[in-house]
Formats: C-alpha cells, sequence, structure tokens
C-alpha cells in the first residue's frame, strides 16, 4: 500500500521523520563500566510519515512486512485519571503487535510529559523494520516517532529530553535493559561522522568527521542466543562485583557504597564510581590480587553491595569477576586511543604512516573482540567472521569486533577504498554460504 492510499481518509497535515540505526565501533560493550563509546550511523534508517488523528485510534501500516502490515487500535484507556499509563492494557497492546505497542508508549507518554490531550495518529513506516525489529531499529524507529509528534505539536523539547524521553518507552515495554547511551547515540549520530559519548553516565561529546576512504561495515548475524544473554549479565554483575571489592580494598566505607546505589550519585566514590577510571597501569599495580571467580553467596556474605540498582548477585552462580573488571578498563583506553588515532589519521599520500595507522586501529578491534570472548560473550559465527577478517589483512580490511546488543550479533569491520569495500562483500558471501540462519551486511552512512 502507497502512503498516499494509507492517508486517503485523512486530511491532517503529514510530518515525515528518519533516524540512522547506530553501530558501536569501539567501546560499546563496556559501556556498564564507564567506558567510551564509539557510535557511527549505518545504512539503513527508520523513516515514518505520521498524522495526527480526532480520535484515539492508533492505525498503522509497516511497509517492510507482509505479516500484520496493518494493525489498528483504540488506546483511549491507555492514559489512566491521575495521568499514568495503564501498563495492563499497554502489555495487552504490545503483546498483539509490538511495533503499535512501541507508538502507544511513545504517544502516552509525550502526552504525559506535556500534558496535552491523548490524541490517536495514522503512522506509516518506510523502512528495512522486519517482523522482529532489532535493539537498534526500535532505537530509531521511537526516536522517529516523537520527533514527528513534536512537530506536529509544535513543541520544542531540550536538549536530552526527547532521547530520554524514547529510552523511557523502550524500557515501558521491554524485558531486557536498554542502555540509554544507545538512544542517544541513534538521536545525536551523523553520517559520515563519529559520535563519542562517555558513559559516566551521558557525556554526549561533538562528533568528528571518519577520515576519507574509510569506512566500517557492520555483518548482522542473527539474535543472541539464551545463554550470550544470560553471561552477558553475569557479567554485568561480576564488574560491579569487582569494583565493590576494589572500593571496599582501598577504605570505601559499605555504607557509601549503599547511598550511591540508592541516590544514583557516584560522584565521591573512588574512581567517581565507574572501572573505566582505573588506569590499565594502576589495576596492574593494584588490583591484580582480584579472584577470576568469587561465588554469588560468598560476596553476599562477605559484603553483597553492589552501586548499580539493576543488578542482582545470586548465591549459586560463580561469578567471573577478573575478566569482567578488567575489560572494560583496557576497552577504555582502546577506544580513548582509537578516537585520537582515528581523528589525527594521516593522509592517504602518506601511504607508510597511513597503512600503519590502519594496522593500528585494527588491532585494537581484534584486543576488544579478544577480550570481549574471553568472558564466553561471543559466539563461533562471530569467531569464525572475526578470523576470515584476519585471513584477508592486506587486502583492505584492518579488524572488526563483536558490537554491543542486547539482542543481535553484529560484528563491526574496518575497511578502507575498493579493495576493502569488495573483501568485505567476498567475506560477507562465505560466512552466508557457511551458516543456514539469515545474515545482512550493512555499511556505515
Amino acid at each position: 500500500m502507497s502512503s498516499d492510499n494509507f492517508f486517503v481518509n485523512n486530511t491532517n497535515p503529514r510530518f515525515t521523520q528518519s533516524t540512522f540505526e547506530c553501530l558501536d565501533v569501539m567501546g560499546g560493550t563496556a559501556e556498564y563500566a564507564g567506558s567510551l563509546v564509539l557510535f557511527t550511523p549505518v545504512q539503513t534508517c527508520i523513516s515514518i510519515i505520521l498524522a495526527l488523528r480526532n480520535d484515539t485510534t492508533i492505525r498503522l501500516y509497516k511497509q517492510s512486512t507482509t505479516a500484520f502490515p496493518d494493525f489498528q487500535i483504540d488506546i483511549s484507556a491507555l492514559l489512566q485519571q491521575d495521568r499514568t499509563v495503564n501498563q495492563s492494557i499497554l502489555c495487552d497492546i504490545t503483546a498483539s503487535h509490538y511495533t503499535t505497542g512501541l507508538v502507544a508508549a511513545c504517544i502516552v507518554l509525550f502526552s504525559i510529559q506535556q500534558n496535552i490531550a491523548l490524541t490517536g495518529l495514522d503512522i506509516y513506516i518506510q523502512s528495512p523494520l522486519k517482523q522482529t525489529e532489532t535493539e537498534s531499529e526500535e532505537e530509531a524507529l521511537a526516536i522517529s516517532i516523537l520527533k514527528a509528534l513534536a512537530e506536529a505539536n509544535q513543541i520544542i523539547l531540550t536538549e536530552n529530553e526527547l532521547p530520554m524521553l524514547a529510552h523511557t518507552a523502550l524500557q515501558l515495554l521491554s524485558l531486557h535493559h536498554f542502555p540509554l547511551v544507545n538512544t542517544l547515540a541513534s538521536y545525536y549520530v551523523k553520517p559520515g561522522h563519529i559520535l563519542p559519548i562517555l558513559c559516566q553516565p551521558d557525556h554526549v561529546s561533538s562528533t568528528f568527521i571518519i577520515p576519507e576512504g574509510l569506512g566500517f561495515a557492520a555483518i548482522n548475524l542473527g539474535p543472541k542466543s539464551n545463554k550470550q544473554s544470560t553471561l552477558r549479565g553475569q557479567a554485568y554483575t561480576a564488574a560491579s562485583i569487582g569494583y565493590t571489592m576494589i572500593s571496599l580494598y582501598d577504605g570505601t566505607y559499605p555504607h557509601e557504597l549503599d547511598k550511591a546505589r540508592k541516590t544514583g550519585n557516584r560522584e565521591n566514590l573512588l574512581y567517581n564510581g565507574y572501572l573505566a577510571n582505573i588506569t590499565p597501569n594502576e589495576f596492574d599495580n593494584r588490583y591484580k590480587w582480584l579472584p577470576k571467580h568469587v561465588q554469588g553467596s560468598t560476596f553476599l556474605e562477605k559484603s553483597g553491595i553492589l552501586i548499580d540498582p539493576a543488578l542482582s548477585v545470586f548465591p549459586d552462580i560463580s561469578y567471573p569477576v577478573f575478566q569482567a573488571t578488567v575489560y572494560p578498563i583496557y576497552e577504555n583506553i582502546r577506544a580513548q586511543y582509537f578516537s585520537l588515532l582515528l581523528q589525527h589519521m594521516p593522509e592517504t599520500d602518506e601511504v607508510e604512516r597511513r597503512q600503519k595507522s590502519l594496522q593500528q586501529l585494527g588491532n585494537w578491534m581484534f584486543q576488544s573482540h579478544t577480550s570481549y570472548a574471553a568472558l564466553g560473550l561471543s559466539n563461533p559465527v562471530a569467531d569464525r567472521l572475526i578470523q576470515l577478517v584476519q585471513q584477508h589483512l592486506g587486502k583492505g580490511v584492518f579488524g572488526a569486533r563483536l558490537t554491543n546488543s542486547n539482542t543481535e550479533n553484529n560484528v563491526c569491520i574496518l575497511w578502507e577504498g575498493q579493495q576493502g569495500y569488495d573483501t568485505i562483500q567476498a567475506i560477507y558471501q562465505m560466512i552466508s554460504q557457511e551458516e543456514q540462519s539469515p545474515i545482512s551486511l550493512h555499511f556505515n552512512r
């Protein structure tokens, strides 16, 4: 169905908005510990056309799918008399049609925040959205919806107000945690640029241009397994255990950690409450005594305090404390160096210096993946893809790593020039032939 046909009975003004999906180039798997994360947009773009209605009905058409492309529902009962969200009704809508649930969450939260009447809308989604959206697609869609709602209501949202609202909408619907940094990236990222965000908690820096001739590709290997998701949560908890052990060792009182957990204020804690603020030298000189594993029951008996209120320690789990603690410390340094070198790349006519710089960037990406995989967070297909990139070094590709996502296995690859572009296409064909599950390739914008 064309957009004109979809809106044929709605004569209200239409508003179009687009948002790029994001790829974290470096640092994204250590955001939980305060690392610098570098983002760039990929080719896929979530575009919507939206028109307000004169009732409280949501009517949605998703161009990219044949399964339930057209969905309609009344949301009048979604906003309760005390102007809070009726979670039960939102859950019912989401269970019937997830995308409509996300649209509904955005509408009702926008209505509450701006203190305006709840209004329905017609929304036409022009994008590569699949029947089951990826995390990055959901973030981009929420941003696009709220951009269009603000424009339609002639409301200017301040600074981080819009991405914060999108993040809240996503959290209302999701069983897994959406890091705010990813939603901020979807909002602030620019084509052809790198966006640095320091996750302490979320300091957005100015974007910088990707050097001419360089690019980043993303190969999506499909959903993460339940085992990967479980181990990821355990790694986050293990890192928080490591921070508690380091803090207590250096004289922090338990009540100070407990206060930070309750208030969210980490400023007065050791290293401002973030592992990423420990330098590799400091860790090697002061904290290498950390045990490889800590049993949950042992930690709970001795202190049991984590400064992250979203995390819990389970007594029967053995947590990989050493590796989970050391990973963000080194990943943050790699991301910092990566950013600096990328901003000071030798020109294309300085062939030898440029090649050495590209090799160094690639080495940091490989180191990132190796350290991440040591936590059990990779998978055989991603490791095989990294191996294929390593086998093609010298052919325009320089490094690769599994990126940060709660739900998807995305591998980011650094490439240069036509040779690199062709090599990535060849690698993509190889891995596609080897694997039975759907695999997709995207390049940065």
